[in-house]
């Protein structure tokens, strides 16, 4: 069994995108999805009352009740360890920037707690300060036009609470279900049906560069 700790957006993008069936199927195959009560909170809780998300997180509530997805307790302590060294690793203009929130560090806290292969998450900044923490420092300085002093001792922190976490967008969840046959019954609009559905997940949230779009439009099942 493949744990995959899944933060909110590759949930609501599917969800969104009329994709949330590639959790079932993804699981069937051997996957078991897991979330913290913050992320349910995300999306069920809070959207259930909301007429415009409402429906997205009735889907999303099916698949809790069915046990496609899993929810977890979280180490607070671990959680807040986390939060607190990805909070204080970048300075702009001499001030902590808040990089990441409650919610992001309890699914990194929970992977590590149940030895999880994969976080599935489409948000570029928590991504990038687990892969490339300076190509994100870059990316902020340029968007801010200001210097961004990284303190060491706690982005070292942060890198040591968090190695081996290995991300995954909601667009190579999909990739990986139709390389399985997701889209087999779409006969032969089955690679017309995964790259318009790429562009979908874009459009829905998942962090995804324009080469990077172009890239899986090559992709050929």
């Amino acid at each position: 069994m493949v744990k995959i700790m899944c933060d909110s957006g590759p949930l609501i993008s599917f969800s969104d995108t009329c994709l949330i069936n590639v959790l079932p199927f993804l699981a069937k195959l051997g996957a078991e999805f897991l979330i913290t009560p913050a992320v349910e909170k995300e999306i069920v809780l809070n959207p259930i009352n909301v007429h415009r998300y409402a429906f997205s997180a009735i889907r999303l509530h099916k698949t809790i009740d069915d046990k496609w997805l899993r929810v977890i307790d979280v180490d607070l302590h671990l959680m807040n360890l986390i939060m607190r060294a990805a909070n204080t690793a970048f300075l702009l203009r001499g001030k902590p920037m808040k990089l990441i929130h409650a919610g992001e560090a309890a699914c990194l806290a929970a992977y590590k707690q149940n030895g999880c292969s994969a976080l599935a998450i489409d948000e570029k900044t928590t991504r990038l300060l687990i892969e490339n923490p300076g190509l994100l420092a870059d990316n902020i300085s340029e968007q801010f036009g200001q210097r961004i002093i990284v303190e060491k001792r706690s982005l070292d922190e942060f890198t040591s609470l968090t190695s081996g976490i290995e991300i995954m967008r909601s667009s190579e969840l999909l990739a990986i279900a139709t390389k399985n046959g997701y889209f087999d019954s779409f006969g032969k609009h089955k690679e017309q049906a995964f790259h318009t559905a790429i562009y979908a997940l874009k459009q829905a949230g998942c962090s995804l560069s324009e080469k990077e779009v172009i890239d899986y439009q090559k992709l050929k099942f």
